[in-house]
């Protein structure tokens, strides 16, 4: 897909600068190497630098660069050689582990059942590492947090009618918050991704489907102002 001529130039305008990775290597060499290692990916059709005004900057914004630079990513996740799921597979494995994971379960319970997670009595959930092919490492130990059907029904056949309420309304709390949304994650359906990344290891990504091309999120990033406004509405924290 070919660049329209107004982003092939440095300047988008005056008061919204981009500029290439390579062109602002040359001006802060010190930041090269970090810039670079983050544009030189698998899947990445656009990656440069946006001038960020620093007034439109708050706290939980990890940036900008050197120069009052942000740099963005456009990834096509389709090109990355790893298989992408639907929204509903995605939100599928969210229910799973929130019902299972034992973050969401009351320690007392867990301990009456014999399976503390508090340490150092959390030695039930040390166990040998399964790799993807299912093989099992006996000389990697790593702790698991994610329960079978017969450990749930242990710990449930314990728990108090107090501490079941409890349970449900934690894993629909954590359900409903808008970091488990699968509609922001990358999908079959949004196979694109926009990122921006701050200078102290903080970023925020967009997904979507490129219908109208795939720089359009830059092009209304680059027009829309505020554009902080723009990230809360649209892009979620990713780190």
């Amino acid at each position: 897909m070919k660049l329209p001529n107004f982003l092939k130039r440095k300047t988008f305008s005056q008061k919204h600068p981009r500029i290439t990775i390579e062109d602002y290597c040359k001006m802060y060499p010190e930041n090269a190497d970090y810039a670079r290692s983050i544009a030189n990916r698998p899947g990445v059709v656009e990656a440069g630098f946006l001038y960020w005004d620093p007034k439109d900057n708050p706290e939980s914004w990890g940036g900008p660069w050197d120069g009052n630079m942000v740099l963005y990513r456009i990834i096509d996740h389709t090109k990355t050689g790893r298989p992408l799921k639907t929204t509903l597979e995605l939100w599928n494995d969210r229910k799973n582990y929130e019902m299972r994971t034992t973050f969401n379960y009351p320690r007392a319970a867990m301990a009456r059942a014999g399976m503390s997670t508090d340490y150092p009595n959390n030695s039930y959930w040390v166990r040998p590492f399964v790799d993807e092919e299912g093989v099992s490492h006996p000389d990697q130990l790593c702790t698991y947090s994610e329960m079978t059907d017969e450990e749930i029904a242990k710990v449930r056949a314990v728990m108090t009618e107090e501490e079941i309420v409890e349970t449900e309304i934690t894993q629909m709390r954590e359900l409903a918050d808008k970091s488990s949304d699968p509609r922001r994650e990358v999908s079959v359906e949004k196979p694109f991704s926009l990122r921006l990344f701050g200078n102290d290891d903080c970023s925020y990504e967009h997904v979507y489907k490129p219908a109208a091309g795939y720089l359009t999120p830059i092009v209304n990033l680059m027009l829309g102002l505020p554009r902080w406004k723009w990230i809360e509405k649209f892009c979620s924290f990713t780190y």
